[in-house]
């Protein structure tokens, strides 16, 4: 495996050097806009020099799926969640490799193209330790909607390897649905002659995730940070270890350090999407089975509530209503029973997906979160408790291995229905309404005409003595006289209105005391 360094990163704030795309090998230029532009580009349209740059970006020479099968991708995001953050930059690294997906054999061969993009999300990024940017950085970098069609070509048809699946797929797709939106709004605010703008979502052939192939092959992820990852294939010393060599910055670490601060962010990005590549390849190498690399099918995936992308069969089983009775916490030694509550740790070898697959279908409900409802978390203890495990300890819900649990899925004991079904997470919180009635006789707290706190029921005094939201006479709320407001949810009679009438005859009997 050899990386040959044809890069091609991105030259920002140059805006005088659009123009012909540069050719393949060459170090290509990123074409911004200010935040203005993509302001105004949102609101009315885009704006000229946008309307440039997207053209140019239409042109960048992007290898053909046939020159470069492979390209890894890294991101840098302002937070965790694609549904409430966004992605700030992305690089991706093209290679002439090619993988076998019956045979989870991948090569990722000689190194075709690098590209780096910045994007202004036109929002507060957030603090420069998270992924390395300044808005400064960012001020000369155009929406990633600018960019779409381009990055959908460069990841159409391709074996896409990412480091932890879930959020960074989740965050490209959920960034191509609002450039889908803006498309739309531009299609419907379009002049006259003007051709219809259309963003497609990409569809990798597979896409591959180093994170999830650690796990399976039982590596230590306590950081599941990619060079953490990485470092600890290099520790146990594997044979082909020298492979990850050939990554760009391979002695700088995960964790802050002086000298990761003194790397450009745009450099350190494409190191990361190096170091993805030839991670993946030599799991492959070290991989006994073909179940040991974490391969995922695009036309499977969906967001959760969240933006992570899972599978079909994980968030559908997650969302399932309940059929059967819950019989509490699994008992070590003793049989399933239909309506347990499960949960699944990332630290297992087995597909998460086969895992549920199975269980939901005898009878067992799966949940993402661990609650007062589990019955038990499937985790090899392999290493040290952390995350759902270490919760779970803490809680005395028992741990079990994933090999034990697809034995005992084989004899599940049946269990009572429901006699209809529940959603999930129903009963998981404890009801916490009647806490802010303290002191209060039952008869009160349920609204049947009692007095309250200060001589009134809450919302003030209502029709016939009917609870809250009835019409409450002066005012009176949880015990308070409003003069002259109107409460929440009911109409209030103004104290002072009883006095204007004297008032105004007081006024009468002067004026003709007067004359």
């Amino acid at each position: 495996m050899t990386s040959s360094p044809s890069s091609a990163s991105e030259s920002e704030q140059n805006s005088g050097s659009r123009g012909a795309p540069k050719p393949r090998g060459a170090r290509q230029g990123s074409l911004g806009t200010s935040r203005r532009g993509v302001r105004n580009a949102g609101r009315h349209g885009r704006t000229g020099r946008q309307g440039r740059e997207a053209h140019a970006d239409r042109h960048v020479q992007i290898p053909s799926v046939e020159e470069a099968p492979v390209v890894s991708v890294s991101i840098a995001t302002t937070g965790i969640h694609p549904t409430t953050a966004r992605i700030v930059a992305m690089s991706l690294v093209f290679f002439s490799g090619e993988f076998d997906y019956d045979d989870s054999a991948l090569t990722v061969g000689e190194e075709v193209l690098s590209l780096t993009r910045r994007f202004d999300p036109d929002e507060d990024i957030g603090p420069q330790h998270i992924h390395g940017y300044t808005p400064d950085d960012l001020l000369e970098a155009k929406g990633f909607h600018s960019s779409a069609e381009m990055l959908r070509r460069a990841l159409d048809g391709r074996t896409v390897i990412v480091h932890q699946a879930g959020m960074t797929w989740g965050f490209i797709a959920q960034e191509f649905r609002r450039a889908q939106r803006i498309a739309a709004r531009h299609r419907r605010n379009r002049t006259r002659g003007r051709a219809p703008r259309k963003v497609e979502t990409p569809q990798p052939l597979h896409i591959i995730d180093t994170l999830g192939s650690a796990r399976r092959q039982s590596i230590d992820s306590v950081d599941p940070r990619l060079r953490a990852i990485a470092e600890q294939y290099h520790i146990q010393g594997h044979p082909s270890v020298a492979g990850l060599e050939g990554a760009m910055m391979l002695e700088v670490g995960a964790a802050a350090s002086e000298k990761r601060n003194t790397i450009p962010a745009d450099d350190l990005l494409e190191a990361d999407a190096h170091l993805i590549a030839h991670l993946a390849h030599i799991q492959v190498l070290n991989s006994d089975e073909s179940d040991g690399i974490a391969v995922l099918d695009p036309s499977n995936l969906m967001p959760d509530q969240f933006g992570i992308q899972r599978s079909h069969q994980r968030v559908q089983a997650a969302r399932a209503s309940r059929r059967w009775v819950n019989p509490g916490v699994w008992t070590p030694g003793e049989a399933l029973v239909q309506g347990m509550e499960f949960v699944i740790s990332p630290d297992i070898a087995t597909n998460p997906d086969e895992l549920i697959e199975k269980a939901t279908a005898a009878g067992l409900a799966y949940s993402e979160k661990l609650n007062r409802r589990s019955s038990l978390v499937v985790c090899n203890e392999n290493f040290d408790l952390r995350g759902k495990s270490m919760h779970a300890e803490r809680k005395n819900i028992p741990l079990m291995r994933d090999s034990e649990f697809l034995e005992l899925l084989e004899d599940v004991q049946p269990g009572e229905r429901e006699p209809k079904p529940v959603r999930p997470g129903a009963g998981v919180r404890p009801r916490t309404s009647s806490l802010s009635h303290r002191g209060m006789r039952p008869t009160q707290r349920s609204g049947q005409g009692g007095r309250g706190q200060g001589g009134r029921s809450q919302g003030g005094r209502s029709q016939s003595g009917r609870g809250q939201g009835g019409r409450s006479q002066c005012g009176r709320s949880q015990g308070n006289r409003n003069q002259g407001n109107r409460t929440q949810g009911s109409r209030t009679r103004a104290t002072t209105a009883k006095k204007k009438p004297d008032m105004r005859r007081n006024r009468t009997h002067g004026r003709n005391n007067r004359t």
